[in-house]
């Protein structure tokens, strides 16, 4: 390529998505401005004709894997300082190591106190952990000399671990810690700052990729500042499940002073200083957290949790006609059994899915036999009751007796503490309702209503055997794309034509470019599958990722799916995605 490299906007977007695929890093102005200015300094060290070369090389030549490692080192930002968020800092060395060290104290634990410093760049977050706990060590006094600390540093760079590694710093980051710190944990050399021997012996650092599936565990605390920022909801959400799994109970989070994770409040409680906040883990099994910090357990048994079942719970979908509130369209799903680690959650979320998809006036999610719901179960729980309520469907549960309810409205349901106070009147509705059904009145069928205004005459159409037929549409309210025929990404169109998945992409792309113009209330997508033979897994995938992209331009989006068979597939598919996605089972007539 002679001159200057020229990348083109559809260059970009294939190279943004890839980045995002193997990072979950999103690309803003500014970041798509330093990308396209790292691929022409990477097309002109390695002599390409072009972008369509590098691409290609990444992904088929045999340096292709070190190659993209060096084009997302290039892209990310390695900035970073000492003590940076003094608040923070301060809150650490005054408040968090204390209660730590007393733990532990206490505990007569030998265990280092374990931190996880994830997107640490080059380390000077992780020393600065070390030099915290020092200060914190020391402040305490004598009683805390067999205490020890380990922090281990994870980034997806391997330019900065590189230089994590070599603990020597420019003035700049090291001098925006405070001079004592400076003075006590740092040596002065010509070029600049080396980080004592004390300092860097607890510290270890590796490579590490936040959208691995593999995440370290048993930490007491973990900082994971300003990294979180730069990714999609969907990943946000897997990171934090993860970083709460890999807290151990009762475990401490520091994130950015841009970042909250106020959107958990089933995982995190925040903890509030005059300059800060950072945030503590939430359990409700608390006997985990008595075992972990080592105080004996109540004589009494917790009646929350039988201790011998194992079973994961038997879930069913059930339509029964119920009369609540002047309303006589309503479904109900029933569960029975321990909602824990033992339960396949992705199993789970799939007949909810399946649940959310049913059209009703109210909804009911029967708990009554329930005796413990762990927190990841209750975030399924309250995700779904958000898209009921979004959907304009009134939902309700019936908590079992007892202090169930106490606890689950503890996790954060409380802003629907309304729709449970009533929890006795409403099952004895629900069961006046079974014993009628149960005494010779058979159930009518659950009348399928529209949830939105009656739409325009859909194209009617009979794709040939093996075909796919893709076509976008927008009138004045919502745009819809219909899929019908043989959904298969390895397949062709009516013509003939192949990648069916580039036009499933255009025509979705296509019609949320049209909406974004339009008023708030007057704009909505809706992608319907109908008449279809087939449809894949990647085909499910892609519109899983259109309803994120469709939530951060802040678009109302819904599949609509009119055979049960296919319906169950599209929910299976997507059990392991956010329970926001909005799927509708439309029956054919």
């Amino acid at each position: 390529m002679n001159g200057t490299a020229m990348v083109a906007d559809s260059d970009l977007r294939k190279f943004a998505a890839l980045i995002r695929q193997k990072t979950g890093m999103v690309m803003d102005e500014v970041r798509r401005k330093i990308l396209e200015t790292r691929l022409e300094e990477r097309i002109r060290a390695l002599a390409l004709p072009g972008p369509a070369e590098y691409y290609d090389l990444i992904w088929f030549g045999g340096e292709g894997p070190a190659e993209l490692k060096e084009l997302i080192d290039a892209m990310l930002i390695n900035e970073t300082l000492f003590y940076r968020n003094n608040p923070q800092m301060e809150i650490l060395e005054k408040d968090v190591f204390p209660a730590l060290i007393r733990r532990r104290i206490s505990d007569a634990s030998a265990e280092p106190i374990r931190v996880w410093s994830a997107g640490c760049s080059t380390g000077a977050e992780a020393f600065s952990v070390v030099m915290a706990f020092e200060e914190a060590r020391t402040a305490i006094g004598l009683a805390a000399g067999g205490v020890a600390v380990s922090v281990l540093g994870t980034d997806i760079s391997t330019r900065a671990l590189a230089a994590a590694v070599e603990a020597v710093y420019s003035p700049r980051p090291v001098e925006n810690a405070p001079p004592p710190i400076v003075s006590r944990y740092f040596t002065r050399e010509k070029t600049g700052y080396r980080v004592a021997d004390s300092v860097r012996r607890p510290v270890s650092f590796r490579r590490h990729n936040l959208l691995d599936s593999a995440y370290p565990e048993g930490f007491d605390l973990i900082f994971c500042r300003n990294v979180m920022i730069y990714f999609d909801a969907e990943t946000r959400e897997k990171v934090v499940e993860k970083f709460y799994r890999a807290l151990n109970p009762d475990g401490f989070i520091f994130i950015g002073h841009t970042e909250t994770l106020l959107d958990w409040p089933e995982f995190f409680r925040p903890r509030h200083s005059v300059d800060a906040i950072y945030y503590e883990k939430w359990s409700t099994d608390r006997r985990a957290a008595a075992a972990a910090r080592g105080t004996i357990a109540p004589a009494a048994p917790d009646r929350r949790r039988p201790v011998e079942e194992k079973s994961p719970p038997a879930v069913s979908v059930e339509e029964r006609p119920l009369t609540f509130a002047g309303h006589t369209a309503a479904c109900e799903l029933a569960v029975k059994g321990v909602l824990d680690a033992n339960c396949p959650r992705d199993v789970f979320k799939e007949r909810m899915l399946l649940f959310l998809a049913k059209r009703a006036d109210v909804k009911v999610i029967d708990l009554a036999d329930v005796p413990f719901v762990s927190n990841e179960f209750i975030r399924v729980l309250r995700q779904a009751l958000a898209v009921m309520k979004s959907e304009g469907v009134q939902p309700f549960i019936v908590c079992p007796p007892g202090d169930f309810l106490k606890h689950f409205q503890a996790a954060a349901l409380d802003k629907f503490s309304a729709l449970v106070e009533d929890r006795v009147h409403l099952h004895r509705e629900i069961t006046a309702s079974r014993k009628n059904s149960t005494a010779g009145v058979p159930p009518s069928p659950i009348p399928f209503r529209p949830t939105a205004p009656p739409q325009p005459a859909r194209p009617s159409f009979t794709p040939k055997k093996g075909r796919a037929h893709v076509e976008a549409r927008c009138d004045n309210g919502e745009a819809c794309v219909t899929l019908a025929g043989c959904l298969d990404s390895a397949g062709c169109d009516a013509e003939g034509h192949s990648d069916i998945s580039g036009q499933i992409k255009q025509a979705v792309a296509g019609v949320f470019r049209k909406m974004q113009d339009r008023p708030a209330g007057r704009r909505a997508v809706q992608v319907r599958i109908e008449n279809a033979t087939c449809v894949s897994s990647d085909i499910v995938t892609l519109l899983s990722r259109a309803a994120v992209l469709a939530r951060e331009y802040g678009l109302p989006f819904r599949v609509v799916v009119d055979d049960e068979k296919i319906l169950r597939f599209v929910a299976r598919h997507l059990s392991r995605a956010d329970l926001a996605f909005k799927l509708e089972y439309d029956r054919r007539p």
